[in-house]
């Protein structure tokens, strides 16, 4: 599905030209063609992402070195910096025009980053992002080789219900209300008997974080194309 994702940006670059010069067809030609295509990408990246989400969550014995390396050889979320930049290099004439084209392009780079840069989902404004930062391939590196004792803060959220990544990430994910993560002990020592279940469990949270940052930015790129439909229907 590379392949797609590859087309979408050649089928852009290829048509914007035209398409600006023909506005009266600028929706037809151009804008749902490429909001299509842009849709069955999107859907192709979490198909993806959940079959890592079911291989984590359901595995026995819990395999991460499989997953890492199912993650590193997909093409979906490979570098392809020249494309990129190529879609990076477009200017439309107008505002919504180009709104629309930059957000499938900061879509097409926030999945690259997460998996191989920094994955963050939610900073908060105001604030510089500190900490560890970490991606996806790094984070899932760390939880199959690494021990270490769980803390006082840890056990504290697994009792309210709660994974939360690193501050850098900026991320938590719920659990299910019956899982027996809830109930660990306050001891450190017999907490660390379910170590092996929480690392399943911050692993998937990583998951989850990549897939709601997939989310986060599908919904830009939705919105934008809204935004370009309504101005090119004459609807305010």
């Amino acid at each position: 599905m590379i392949a797609d994702a590859i087309k979408l940006i050649e089928f852009i670059s290829g048509q914007l030209s035209k398409a600006q010069e023909k506005k009266e067809k600028l929706l037809e030609q151009f804008v749902e063609p490429a909001y299509s295509k842009f849709q069955v990408i999107h859907e192709d990246y979490l198909n993806a992402c959940r079959r890592y989400w079911e291989s984590i969550r359901y595995d026995e014995p819990l395999n991460l070195a499989k997953v890492i390396n199912e993650i590193d050889q997909d093409v979906r979320f490979a570098p392809h910096e020249s494309r990129i930049e190529l879609l990076a290099s477009l200017q439309a004439n107008d505002p919504d025009f180009q709104d629309f084209i930059d957000s499938i392009k900061n879509y097409l780079l926030a999945s690259q980053e997460a998996v191989r840069g920094t994955i963050v989902y939610n900073p908060p404004a105001s604030r510089r992002v500190t900490g560890l930062k970490t991606n996806l391939l790094q984070a899932l590196e760390r939880h199959s080789k690494n021990r270490w004792q769980i803390s006082p803060e840890e056990i504290a959220a697994l009792k309210r219900g709660k994974i939360v990544l690193p501050y850098s990430v900026h991320f938590t994910m719920d659990l299910e209300p019956n899982n027996p993560l809830r109930n660990i002990s306050d001891d450190p020592e017999e907490a660390m008997k379910s170590f092996d279940e929480y690392i399943r469990y911050r692993a998937l949270a990583y998951v989850e974080c990549f897939i709601a940052i997939l989310q986060r930015d599908y919904a830009e790129v939705s919105n934008s194309y809204w935004a370009l439909k309504h101005q090119l229907q004459g609807i305010n």
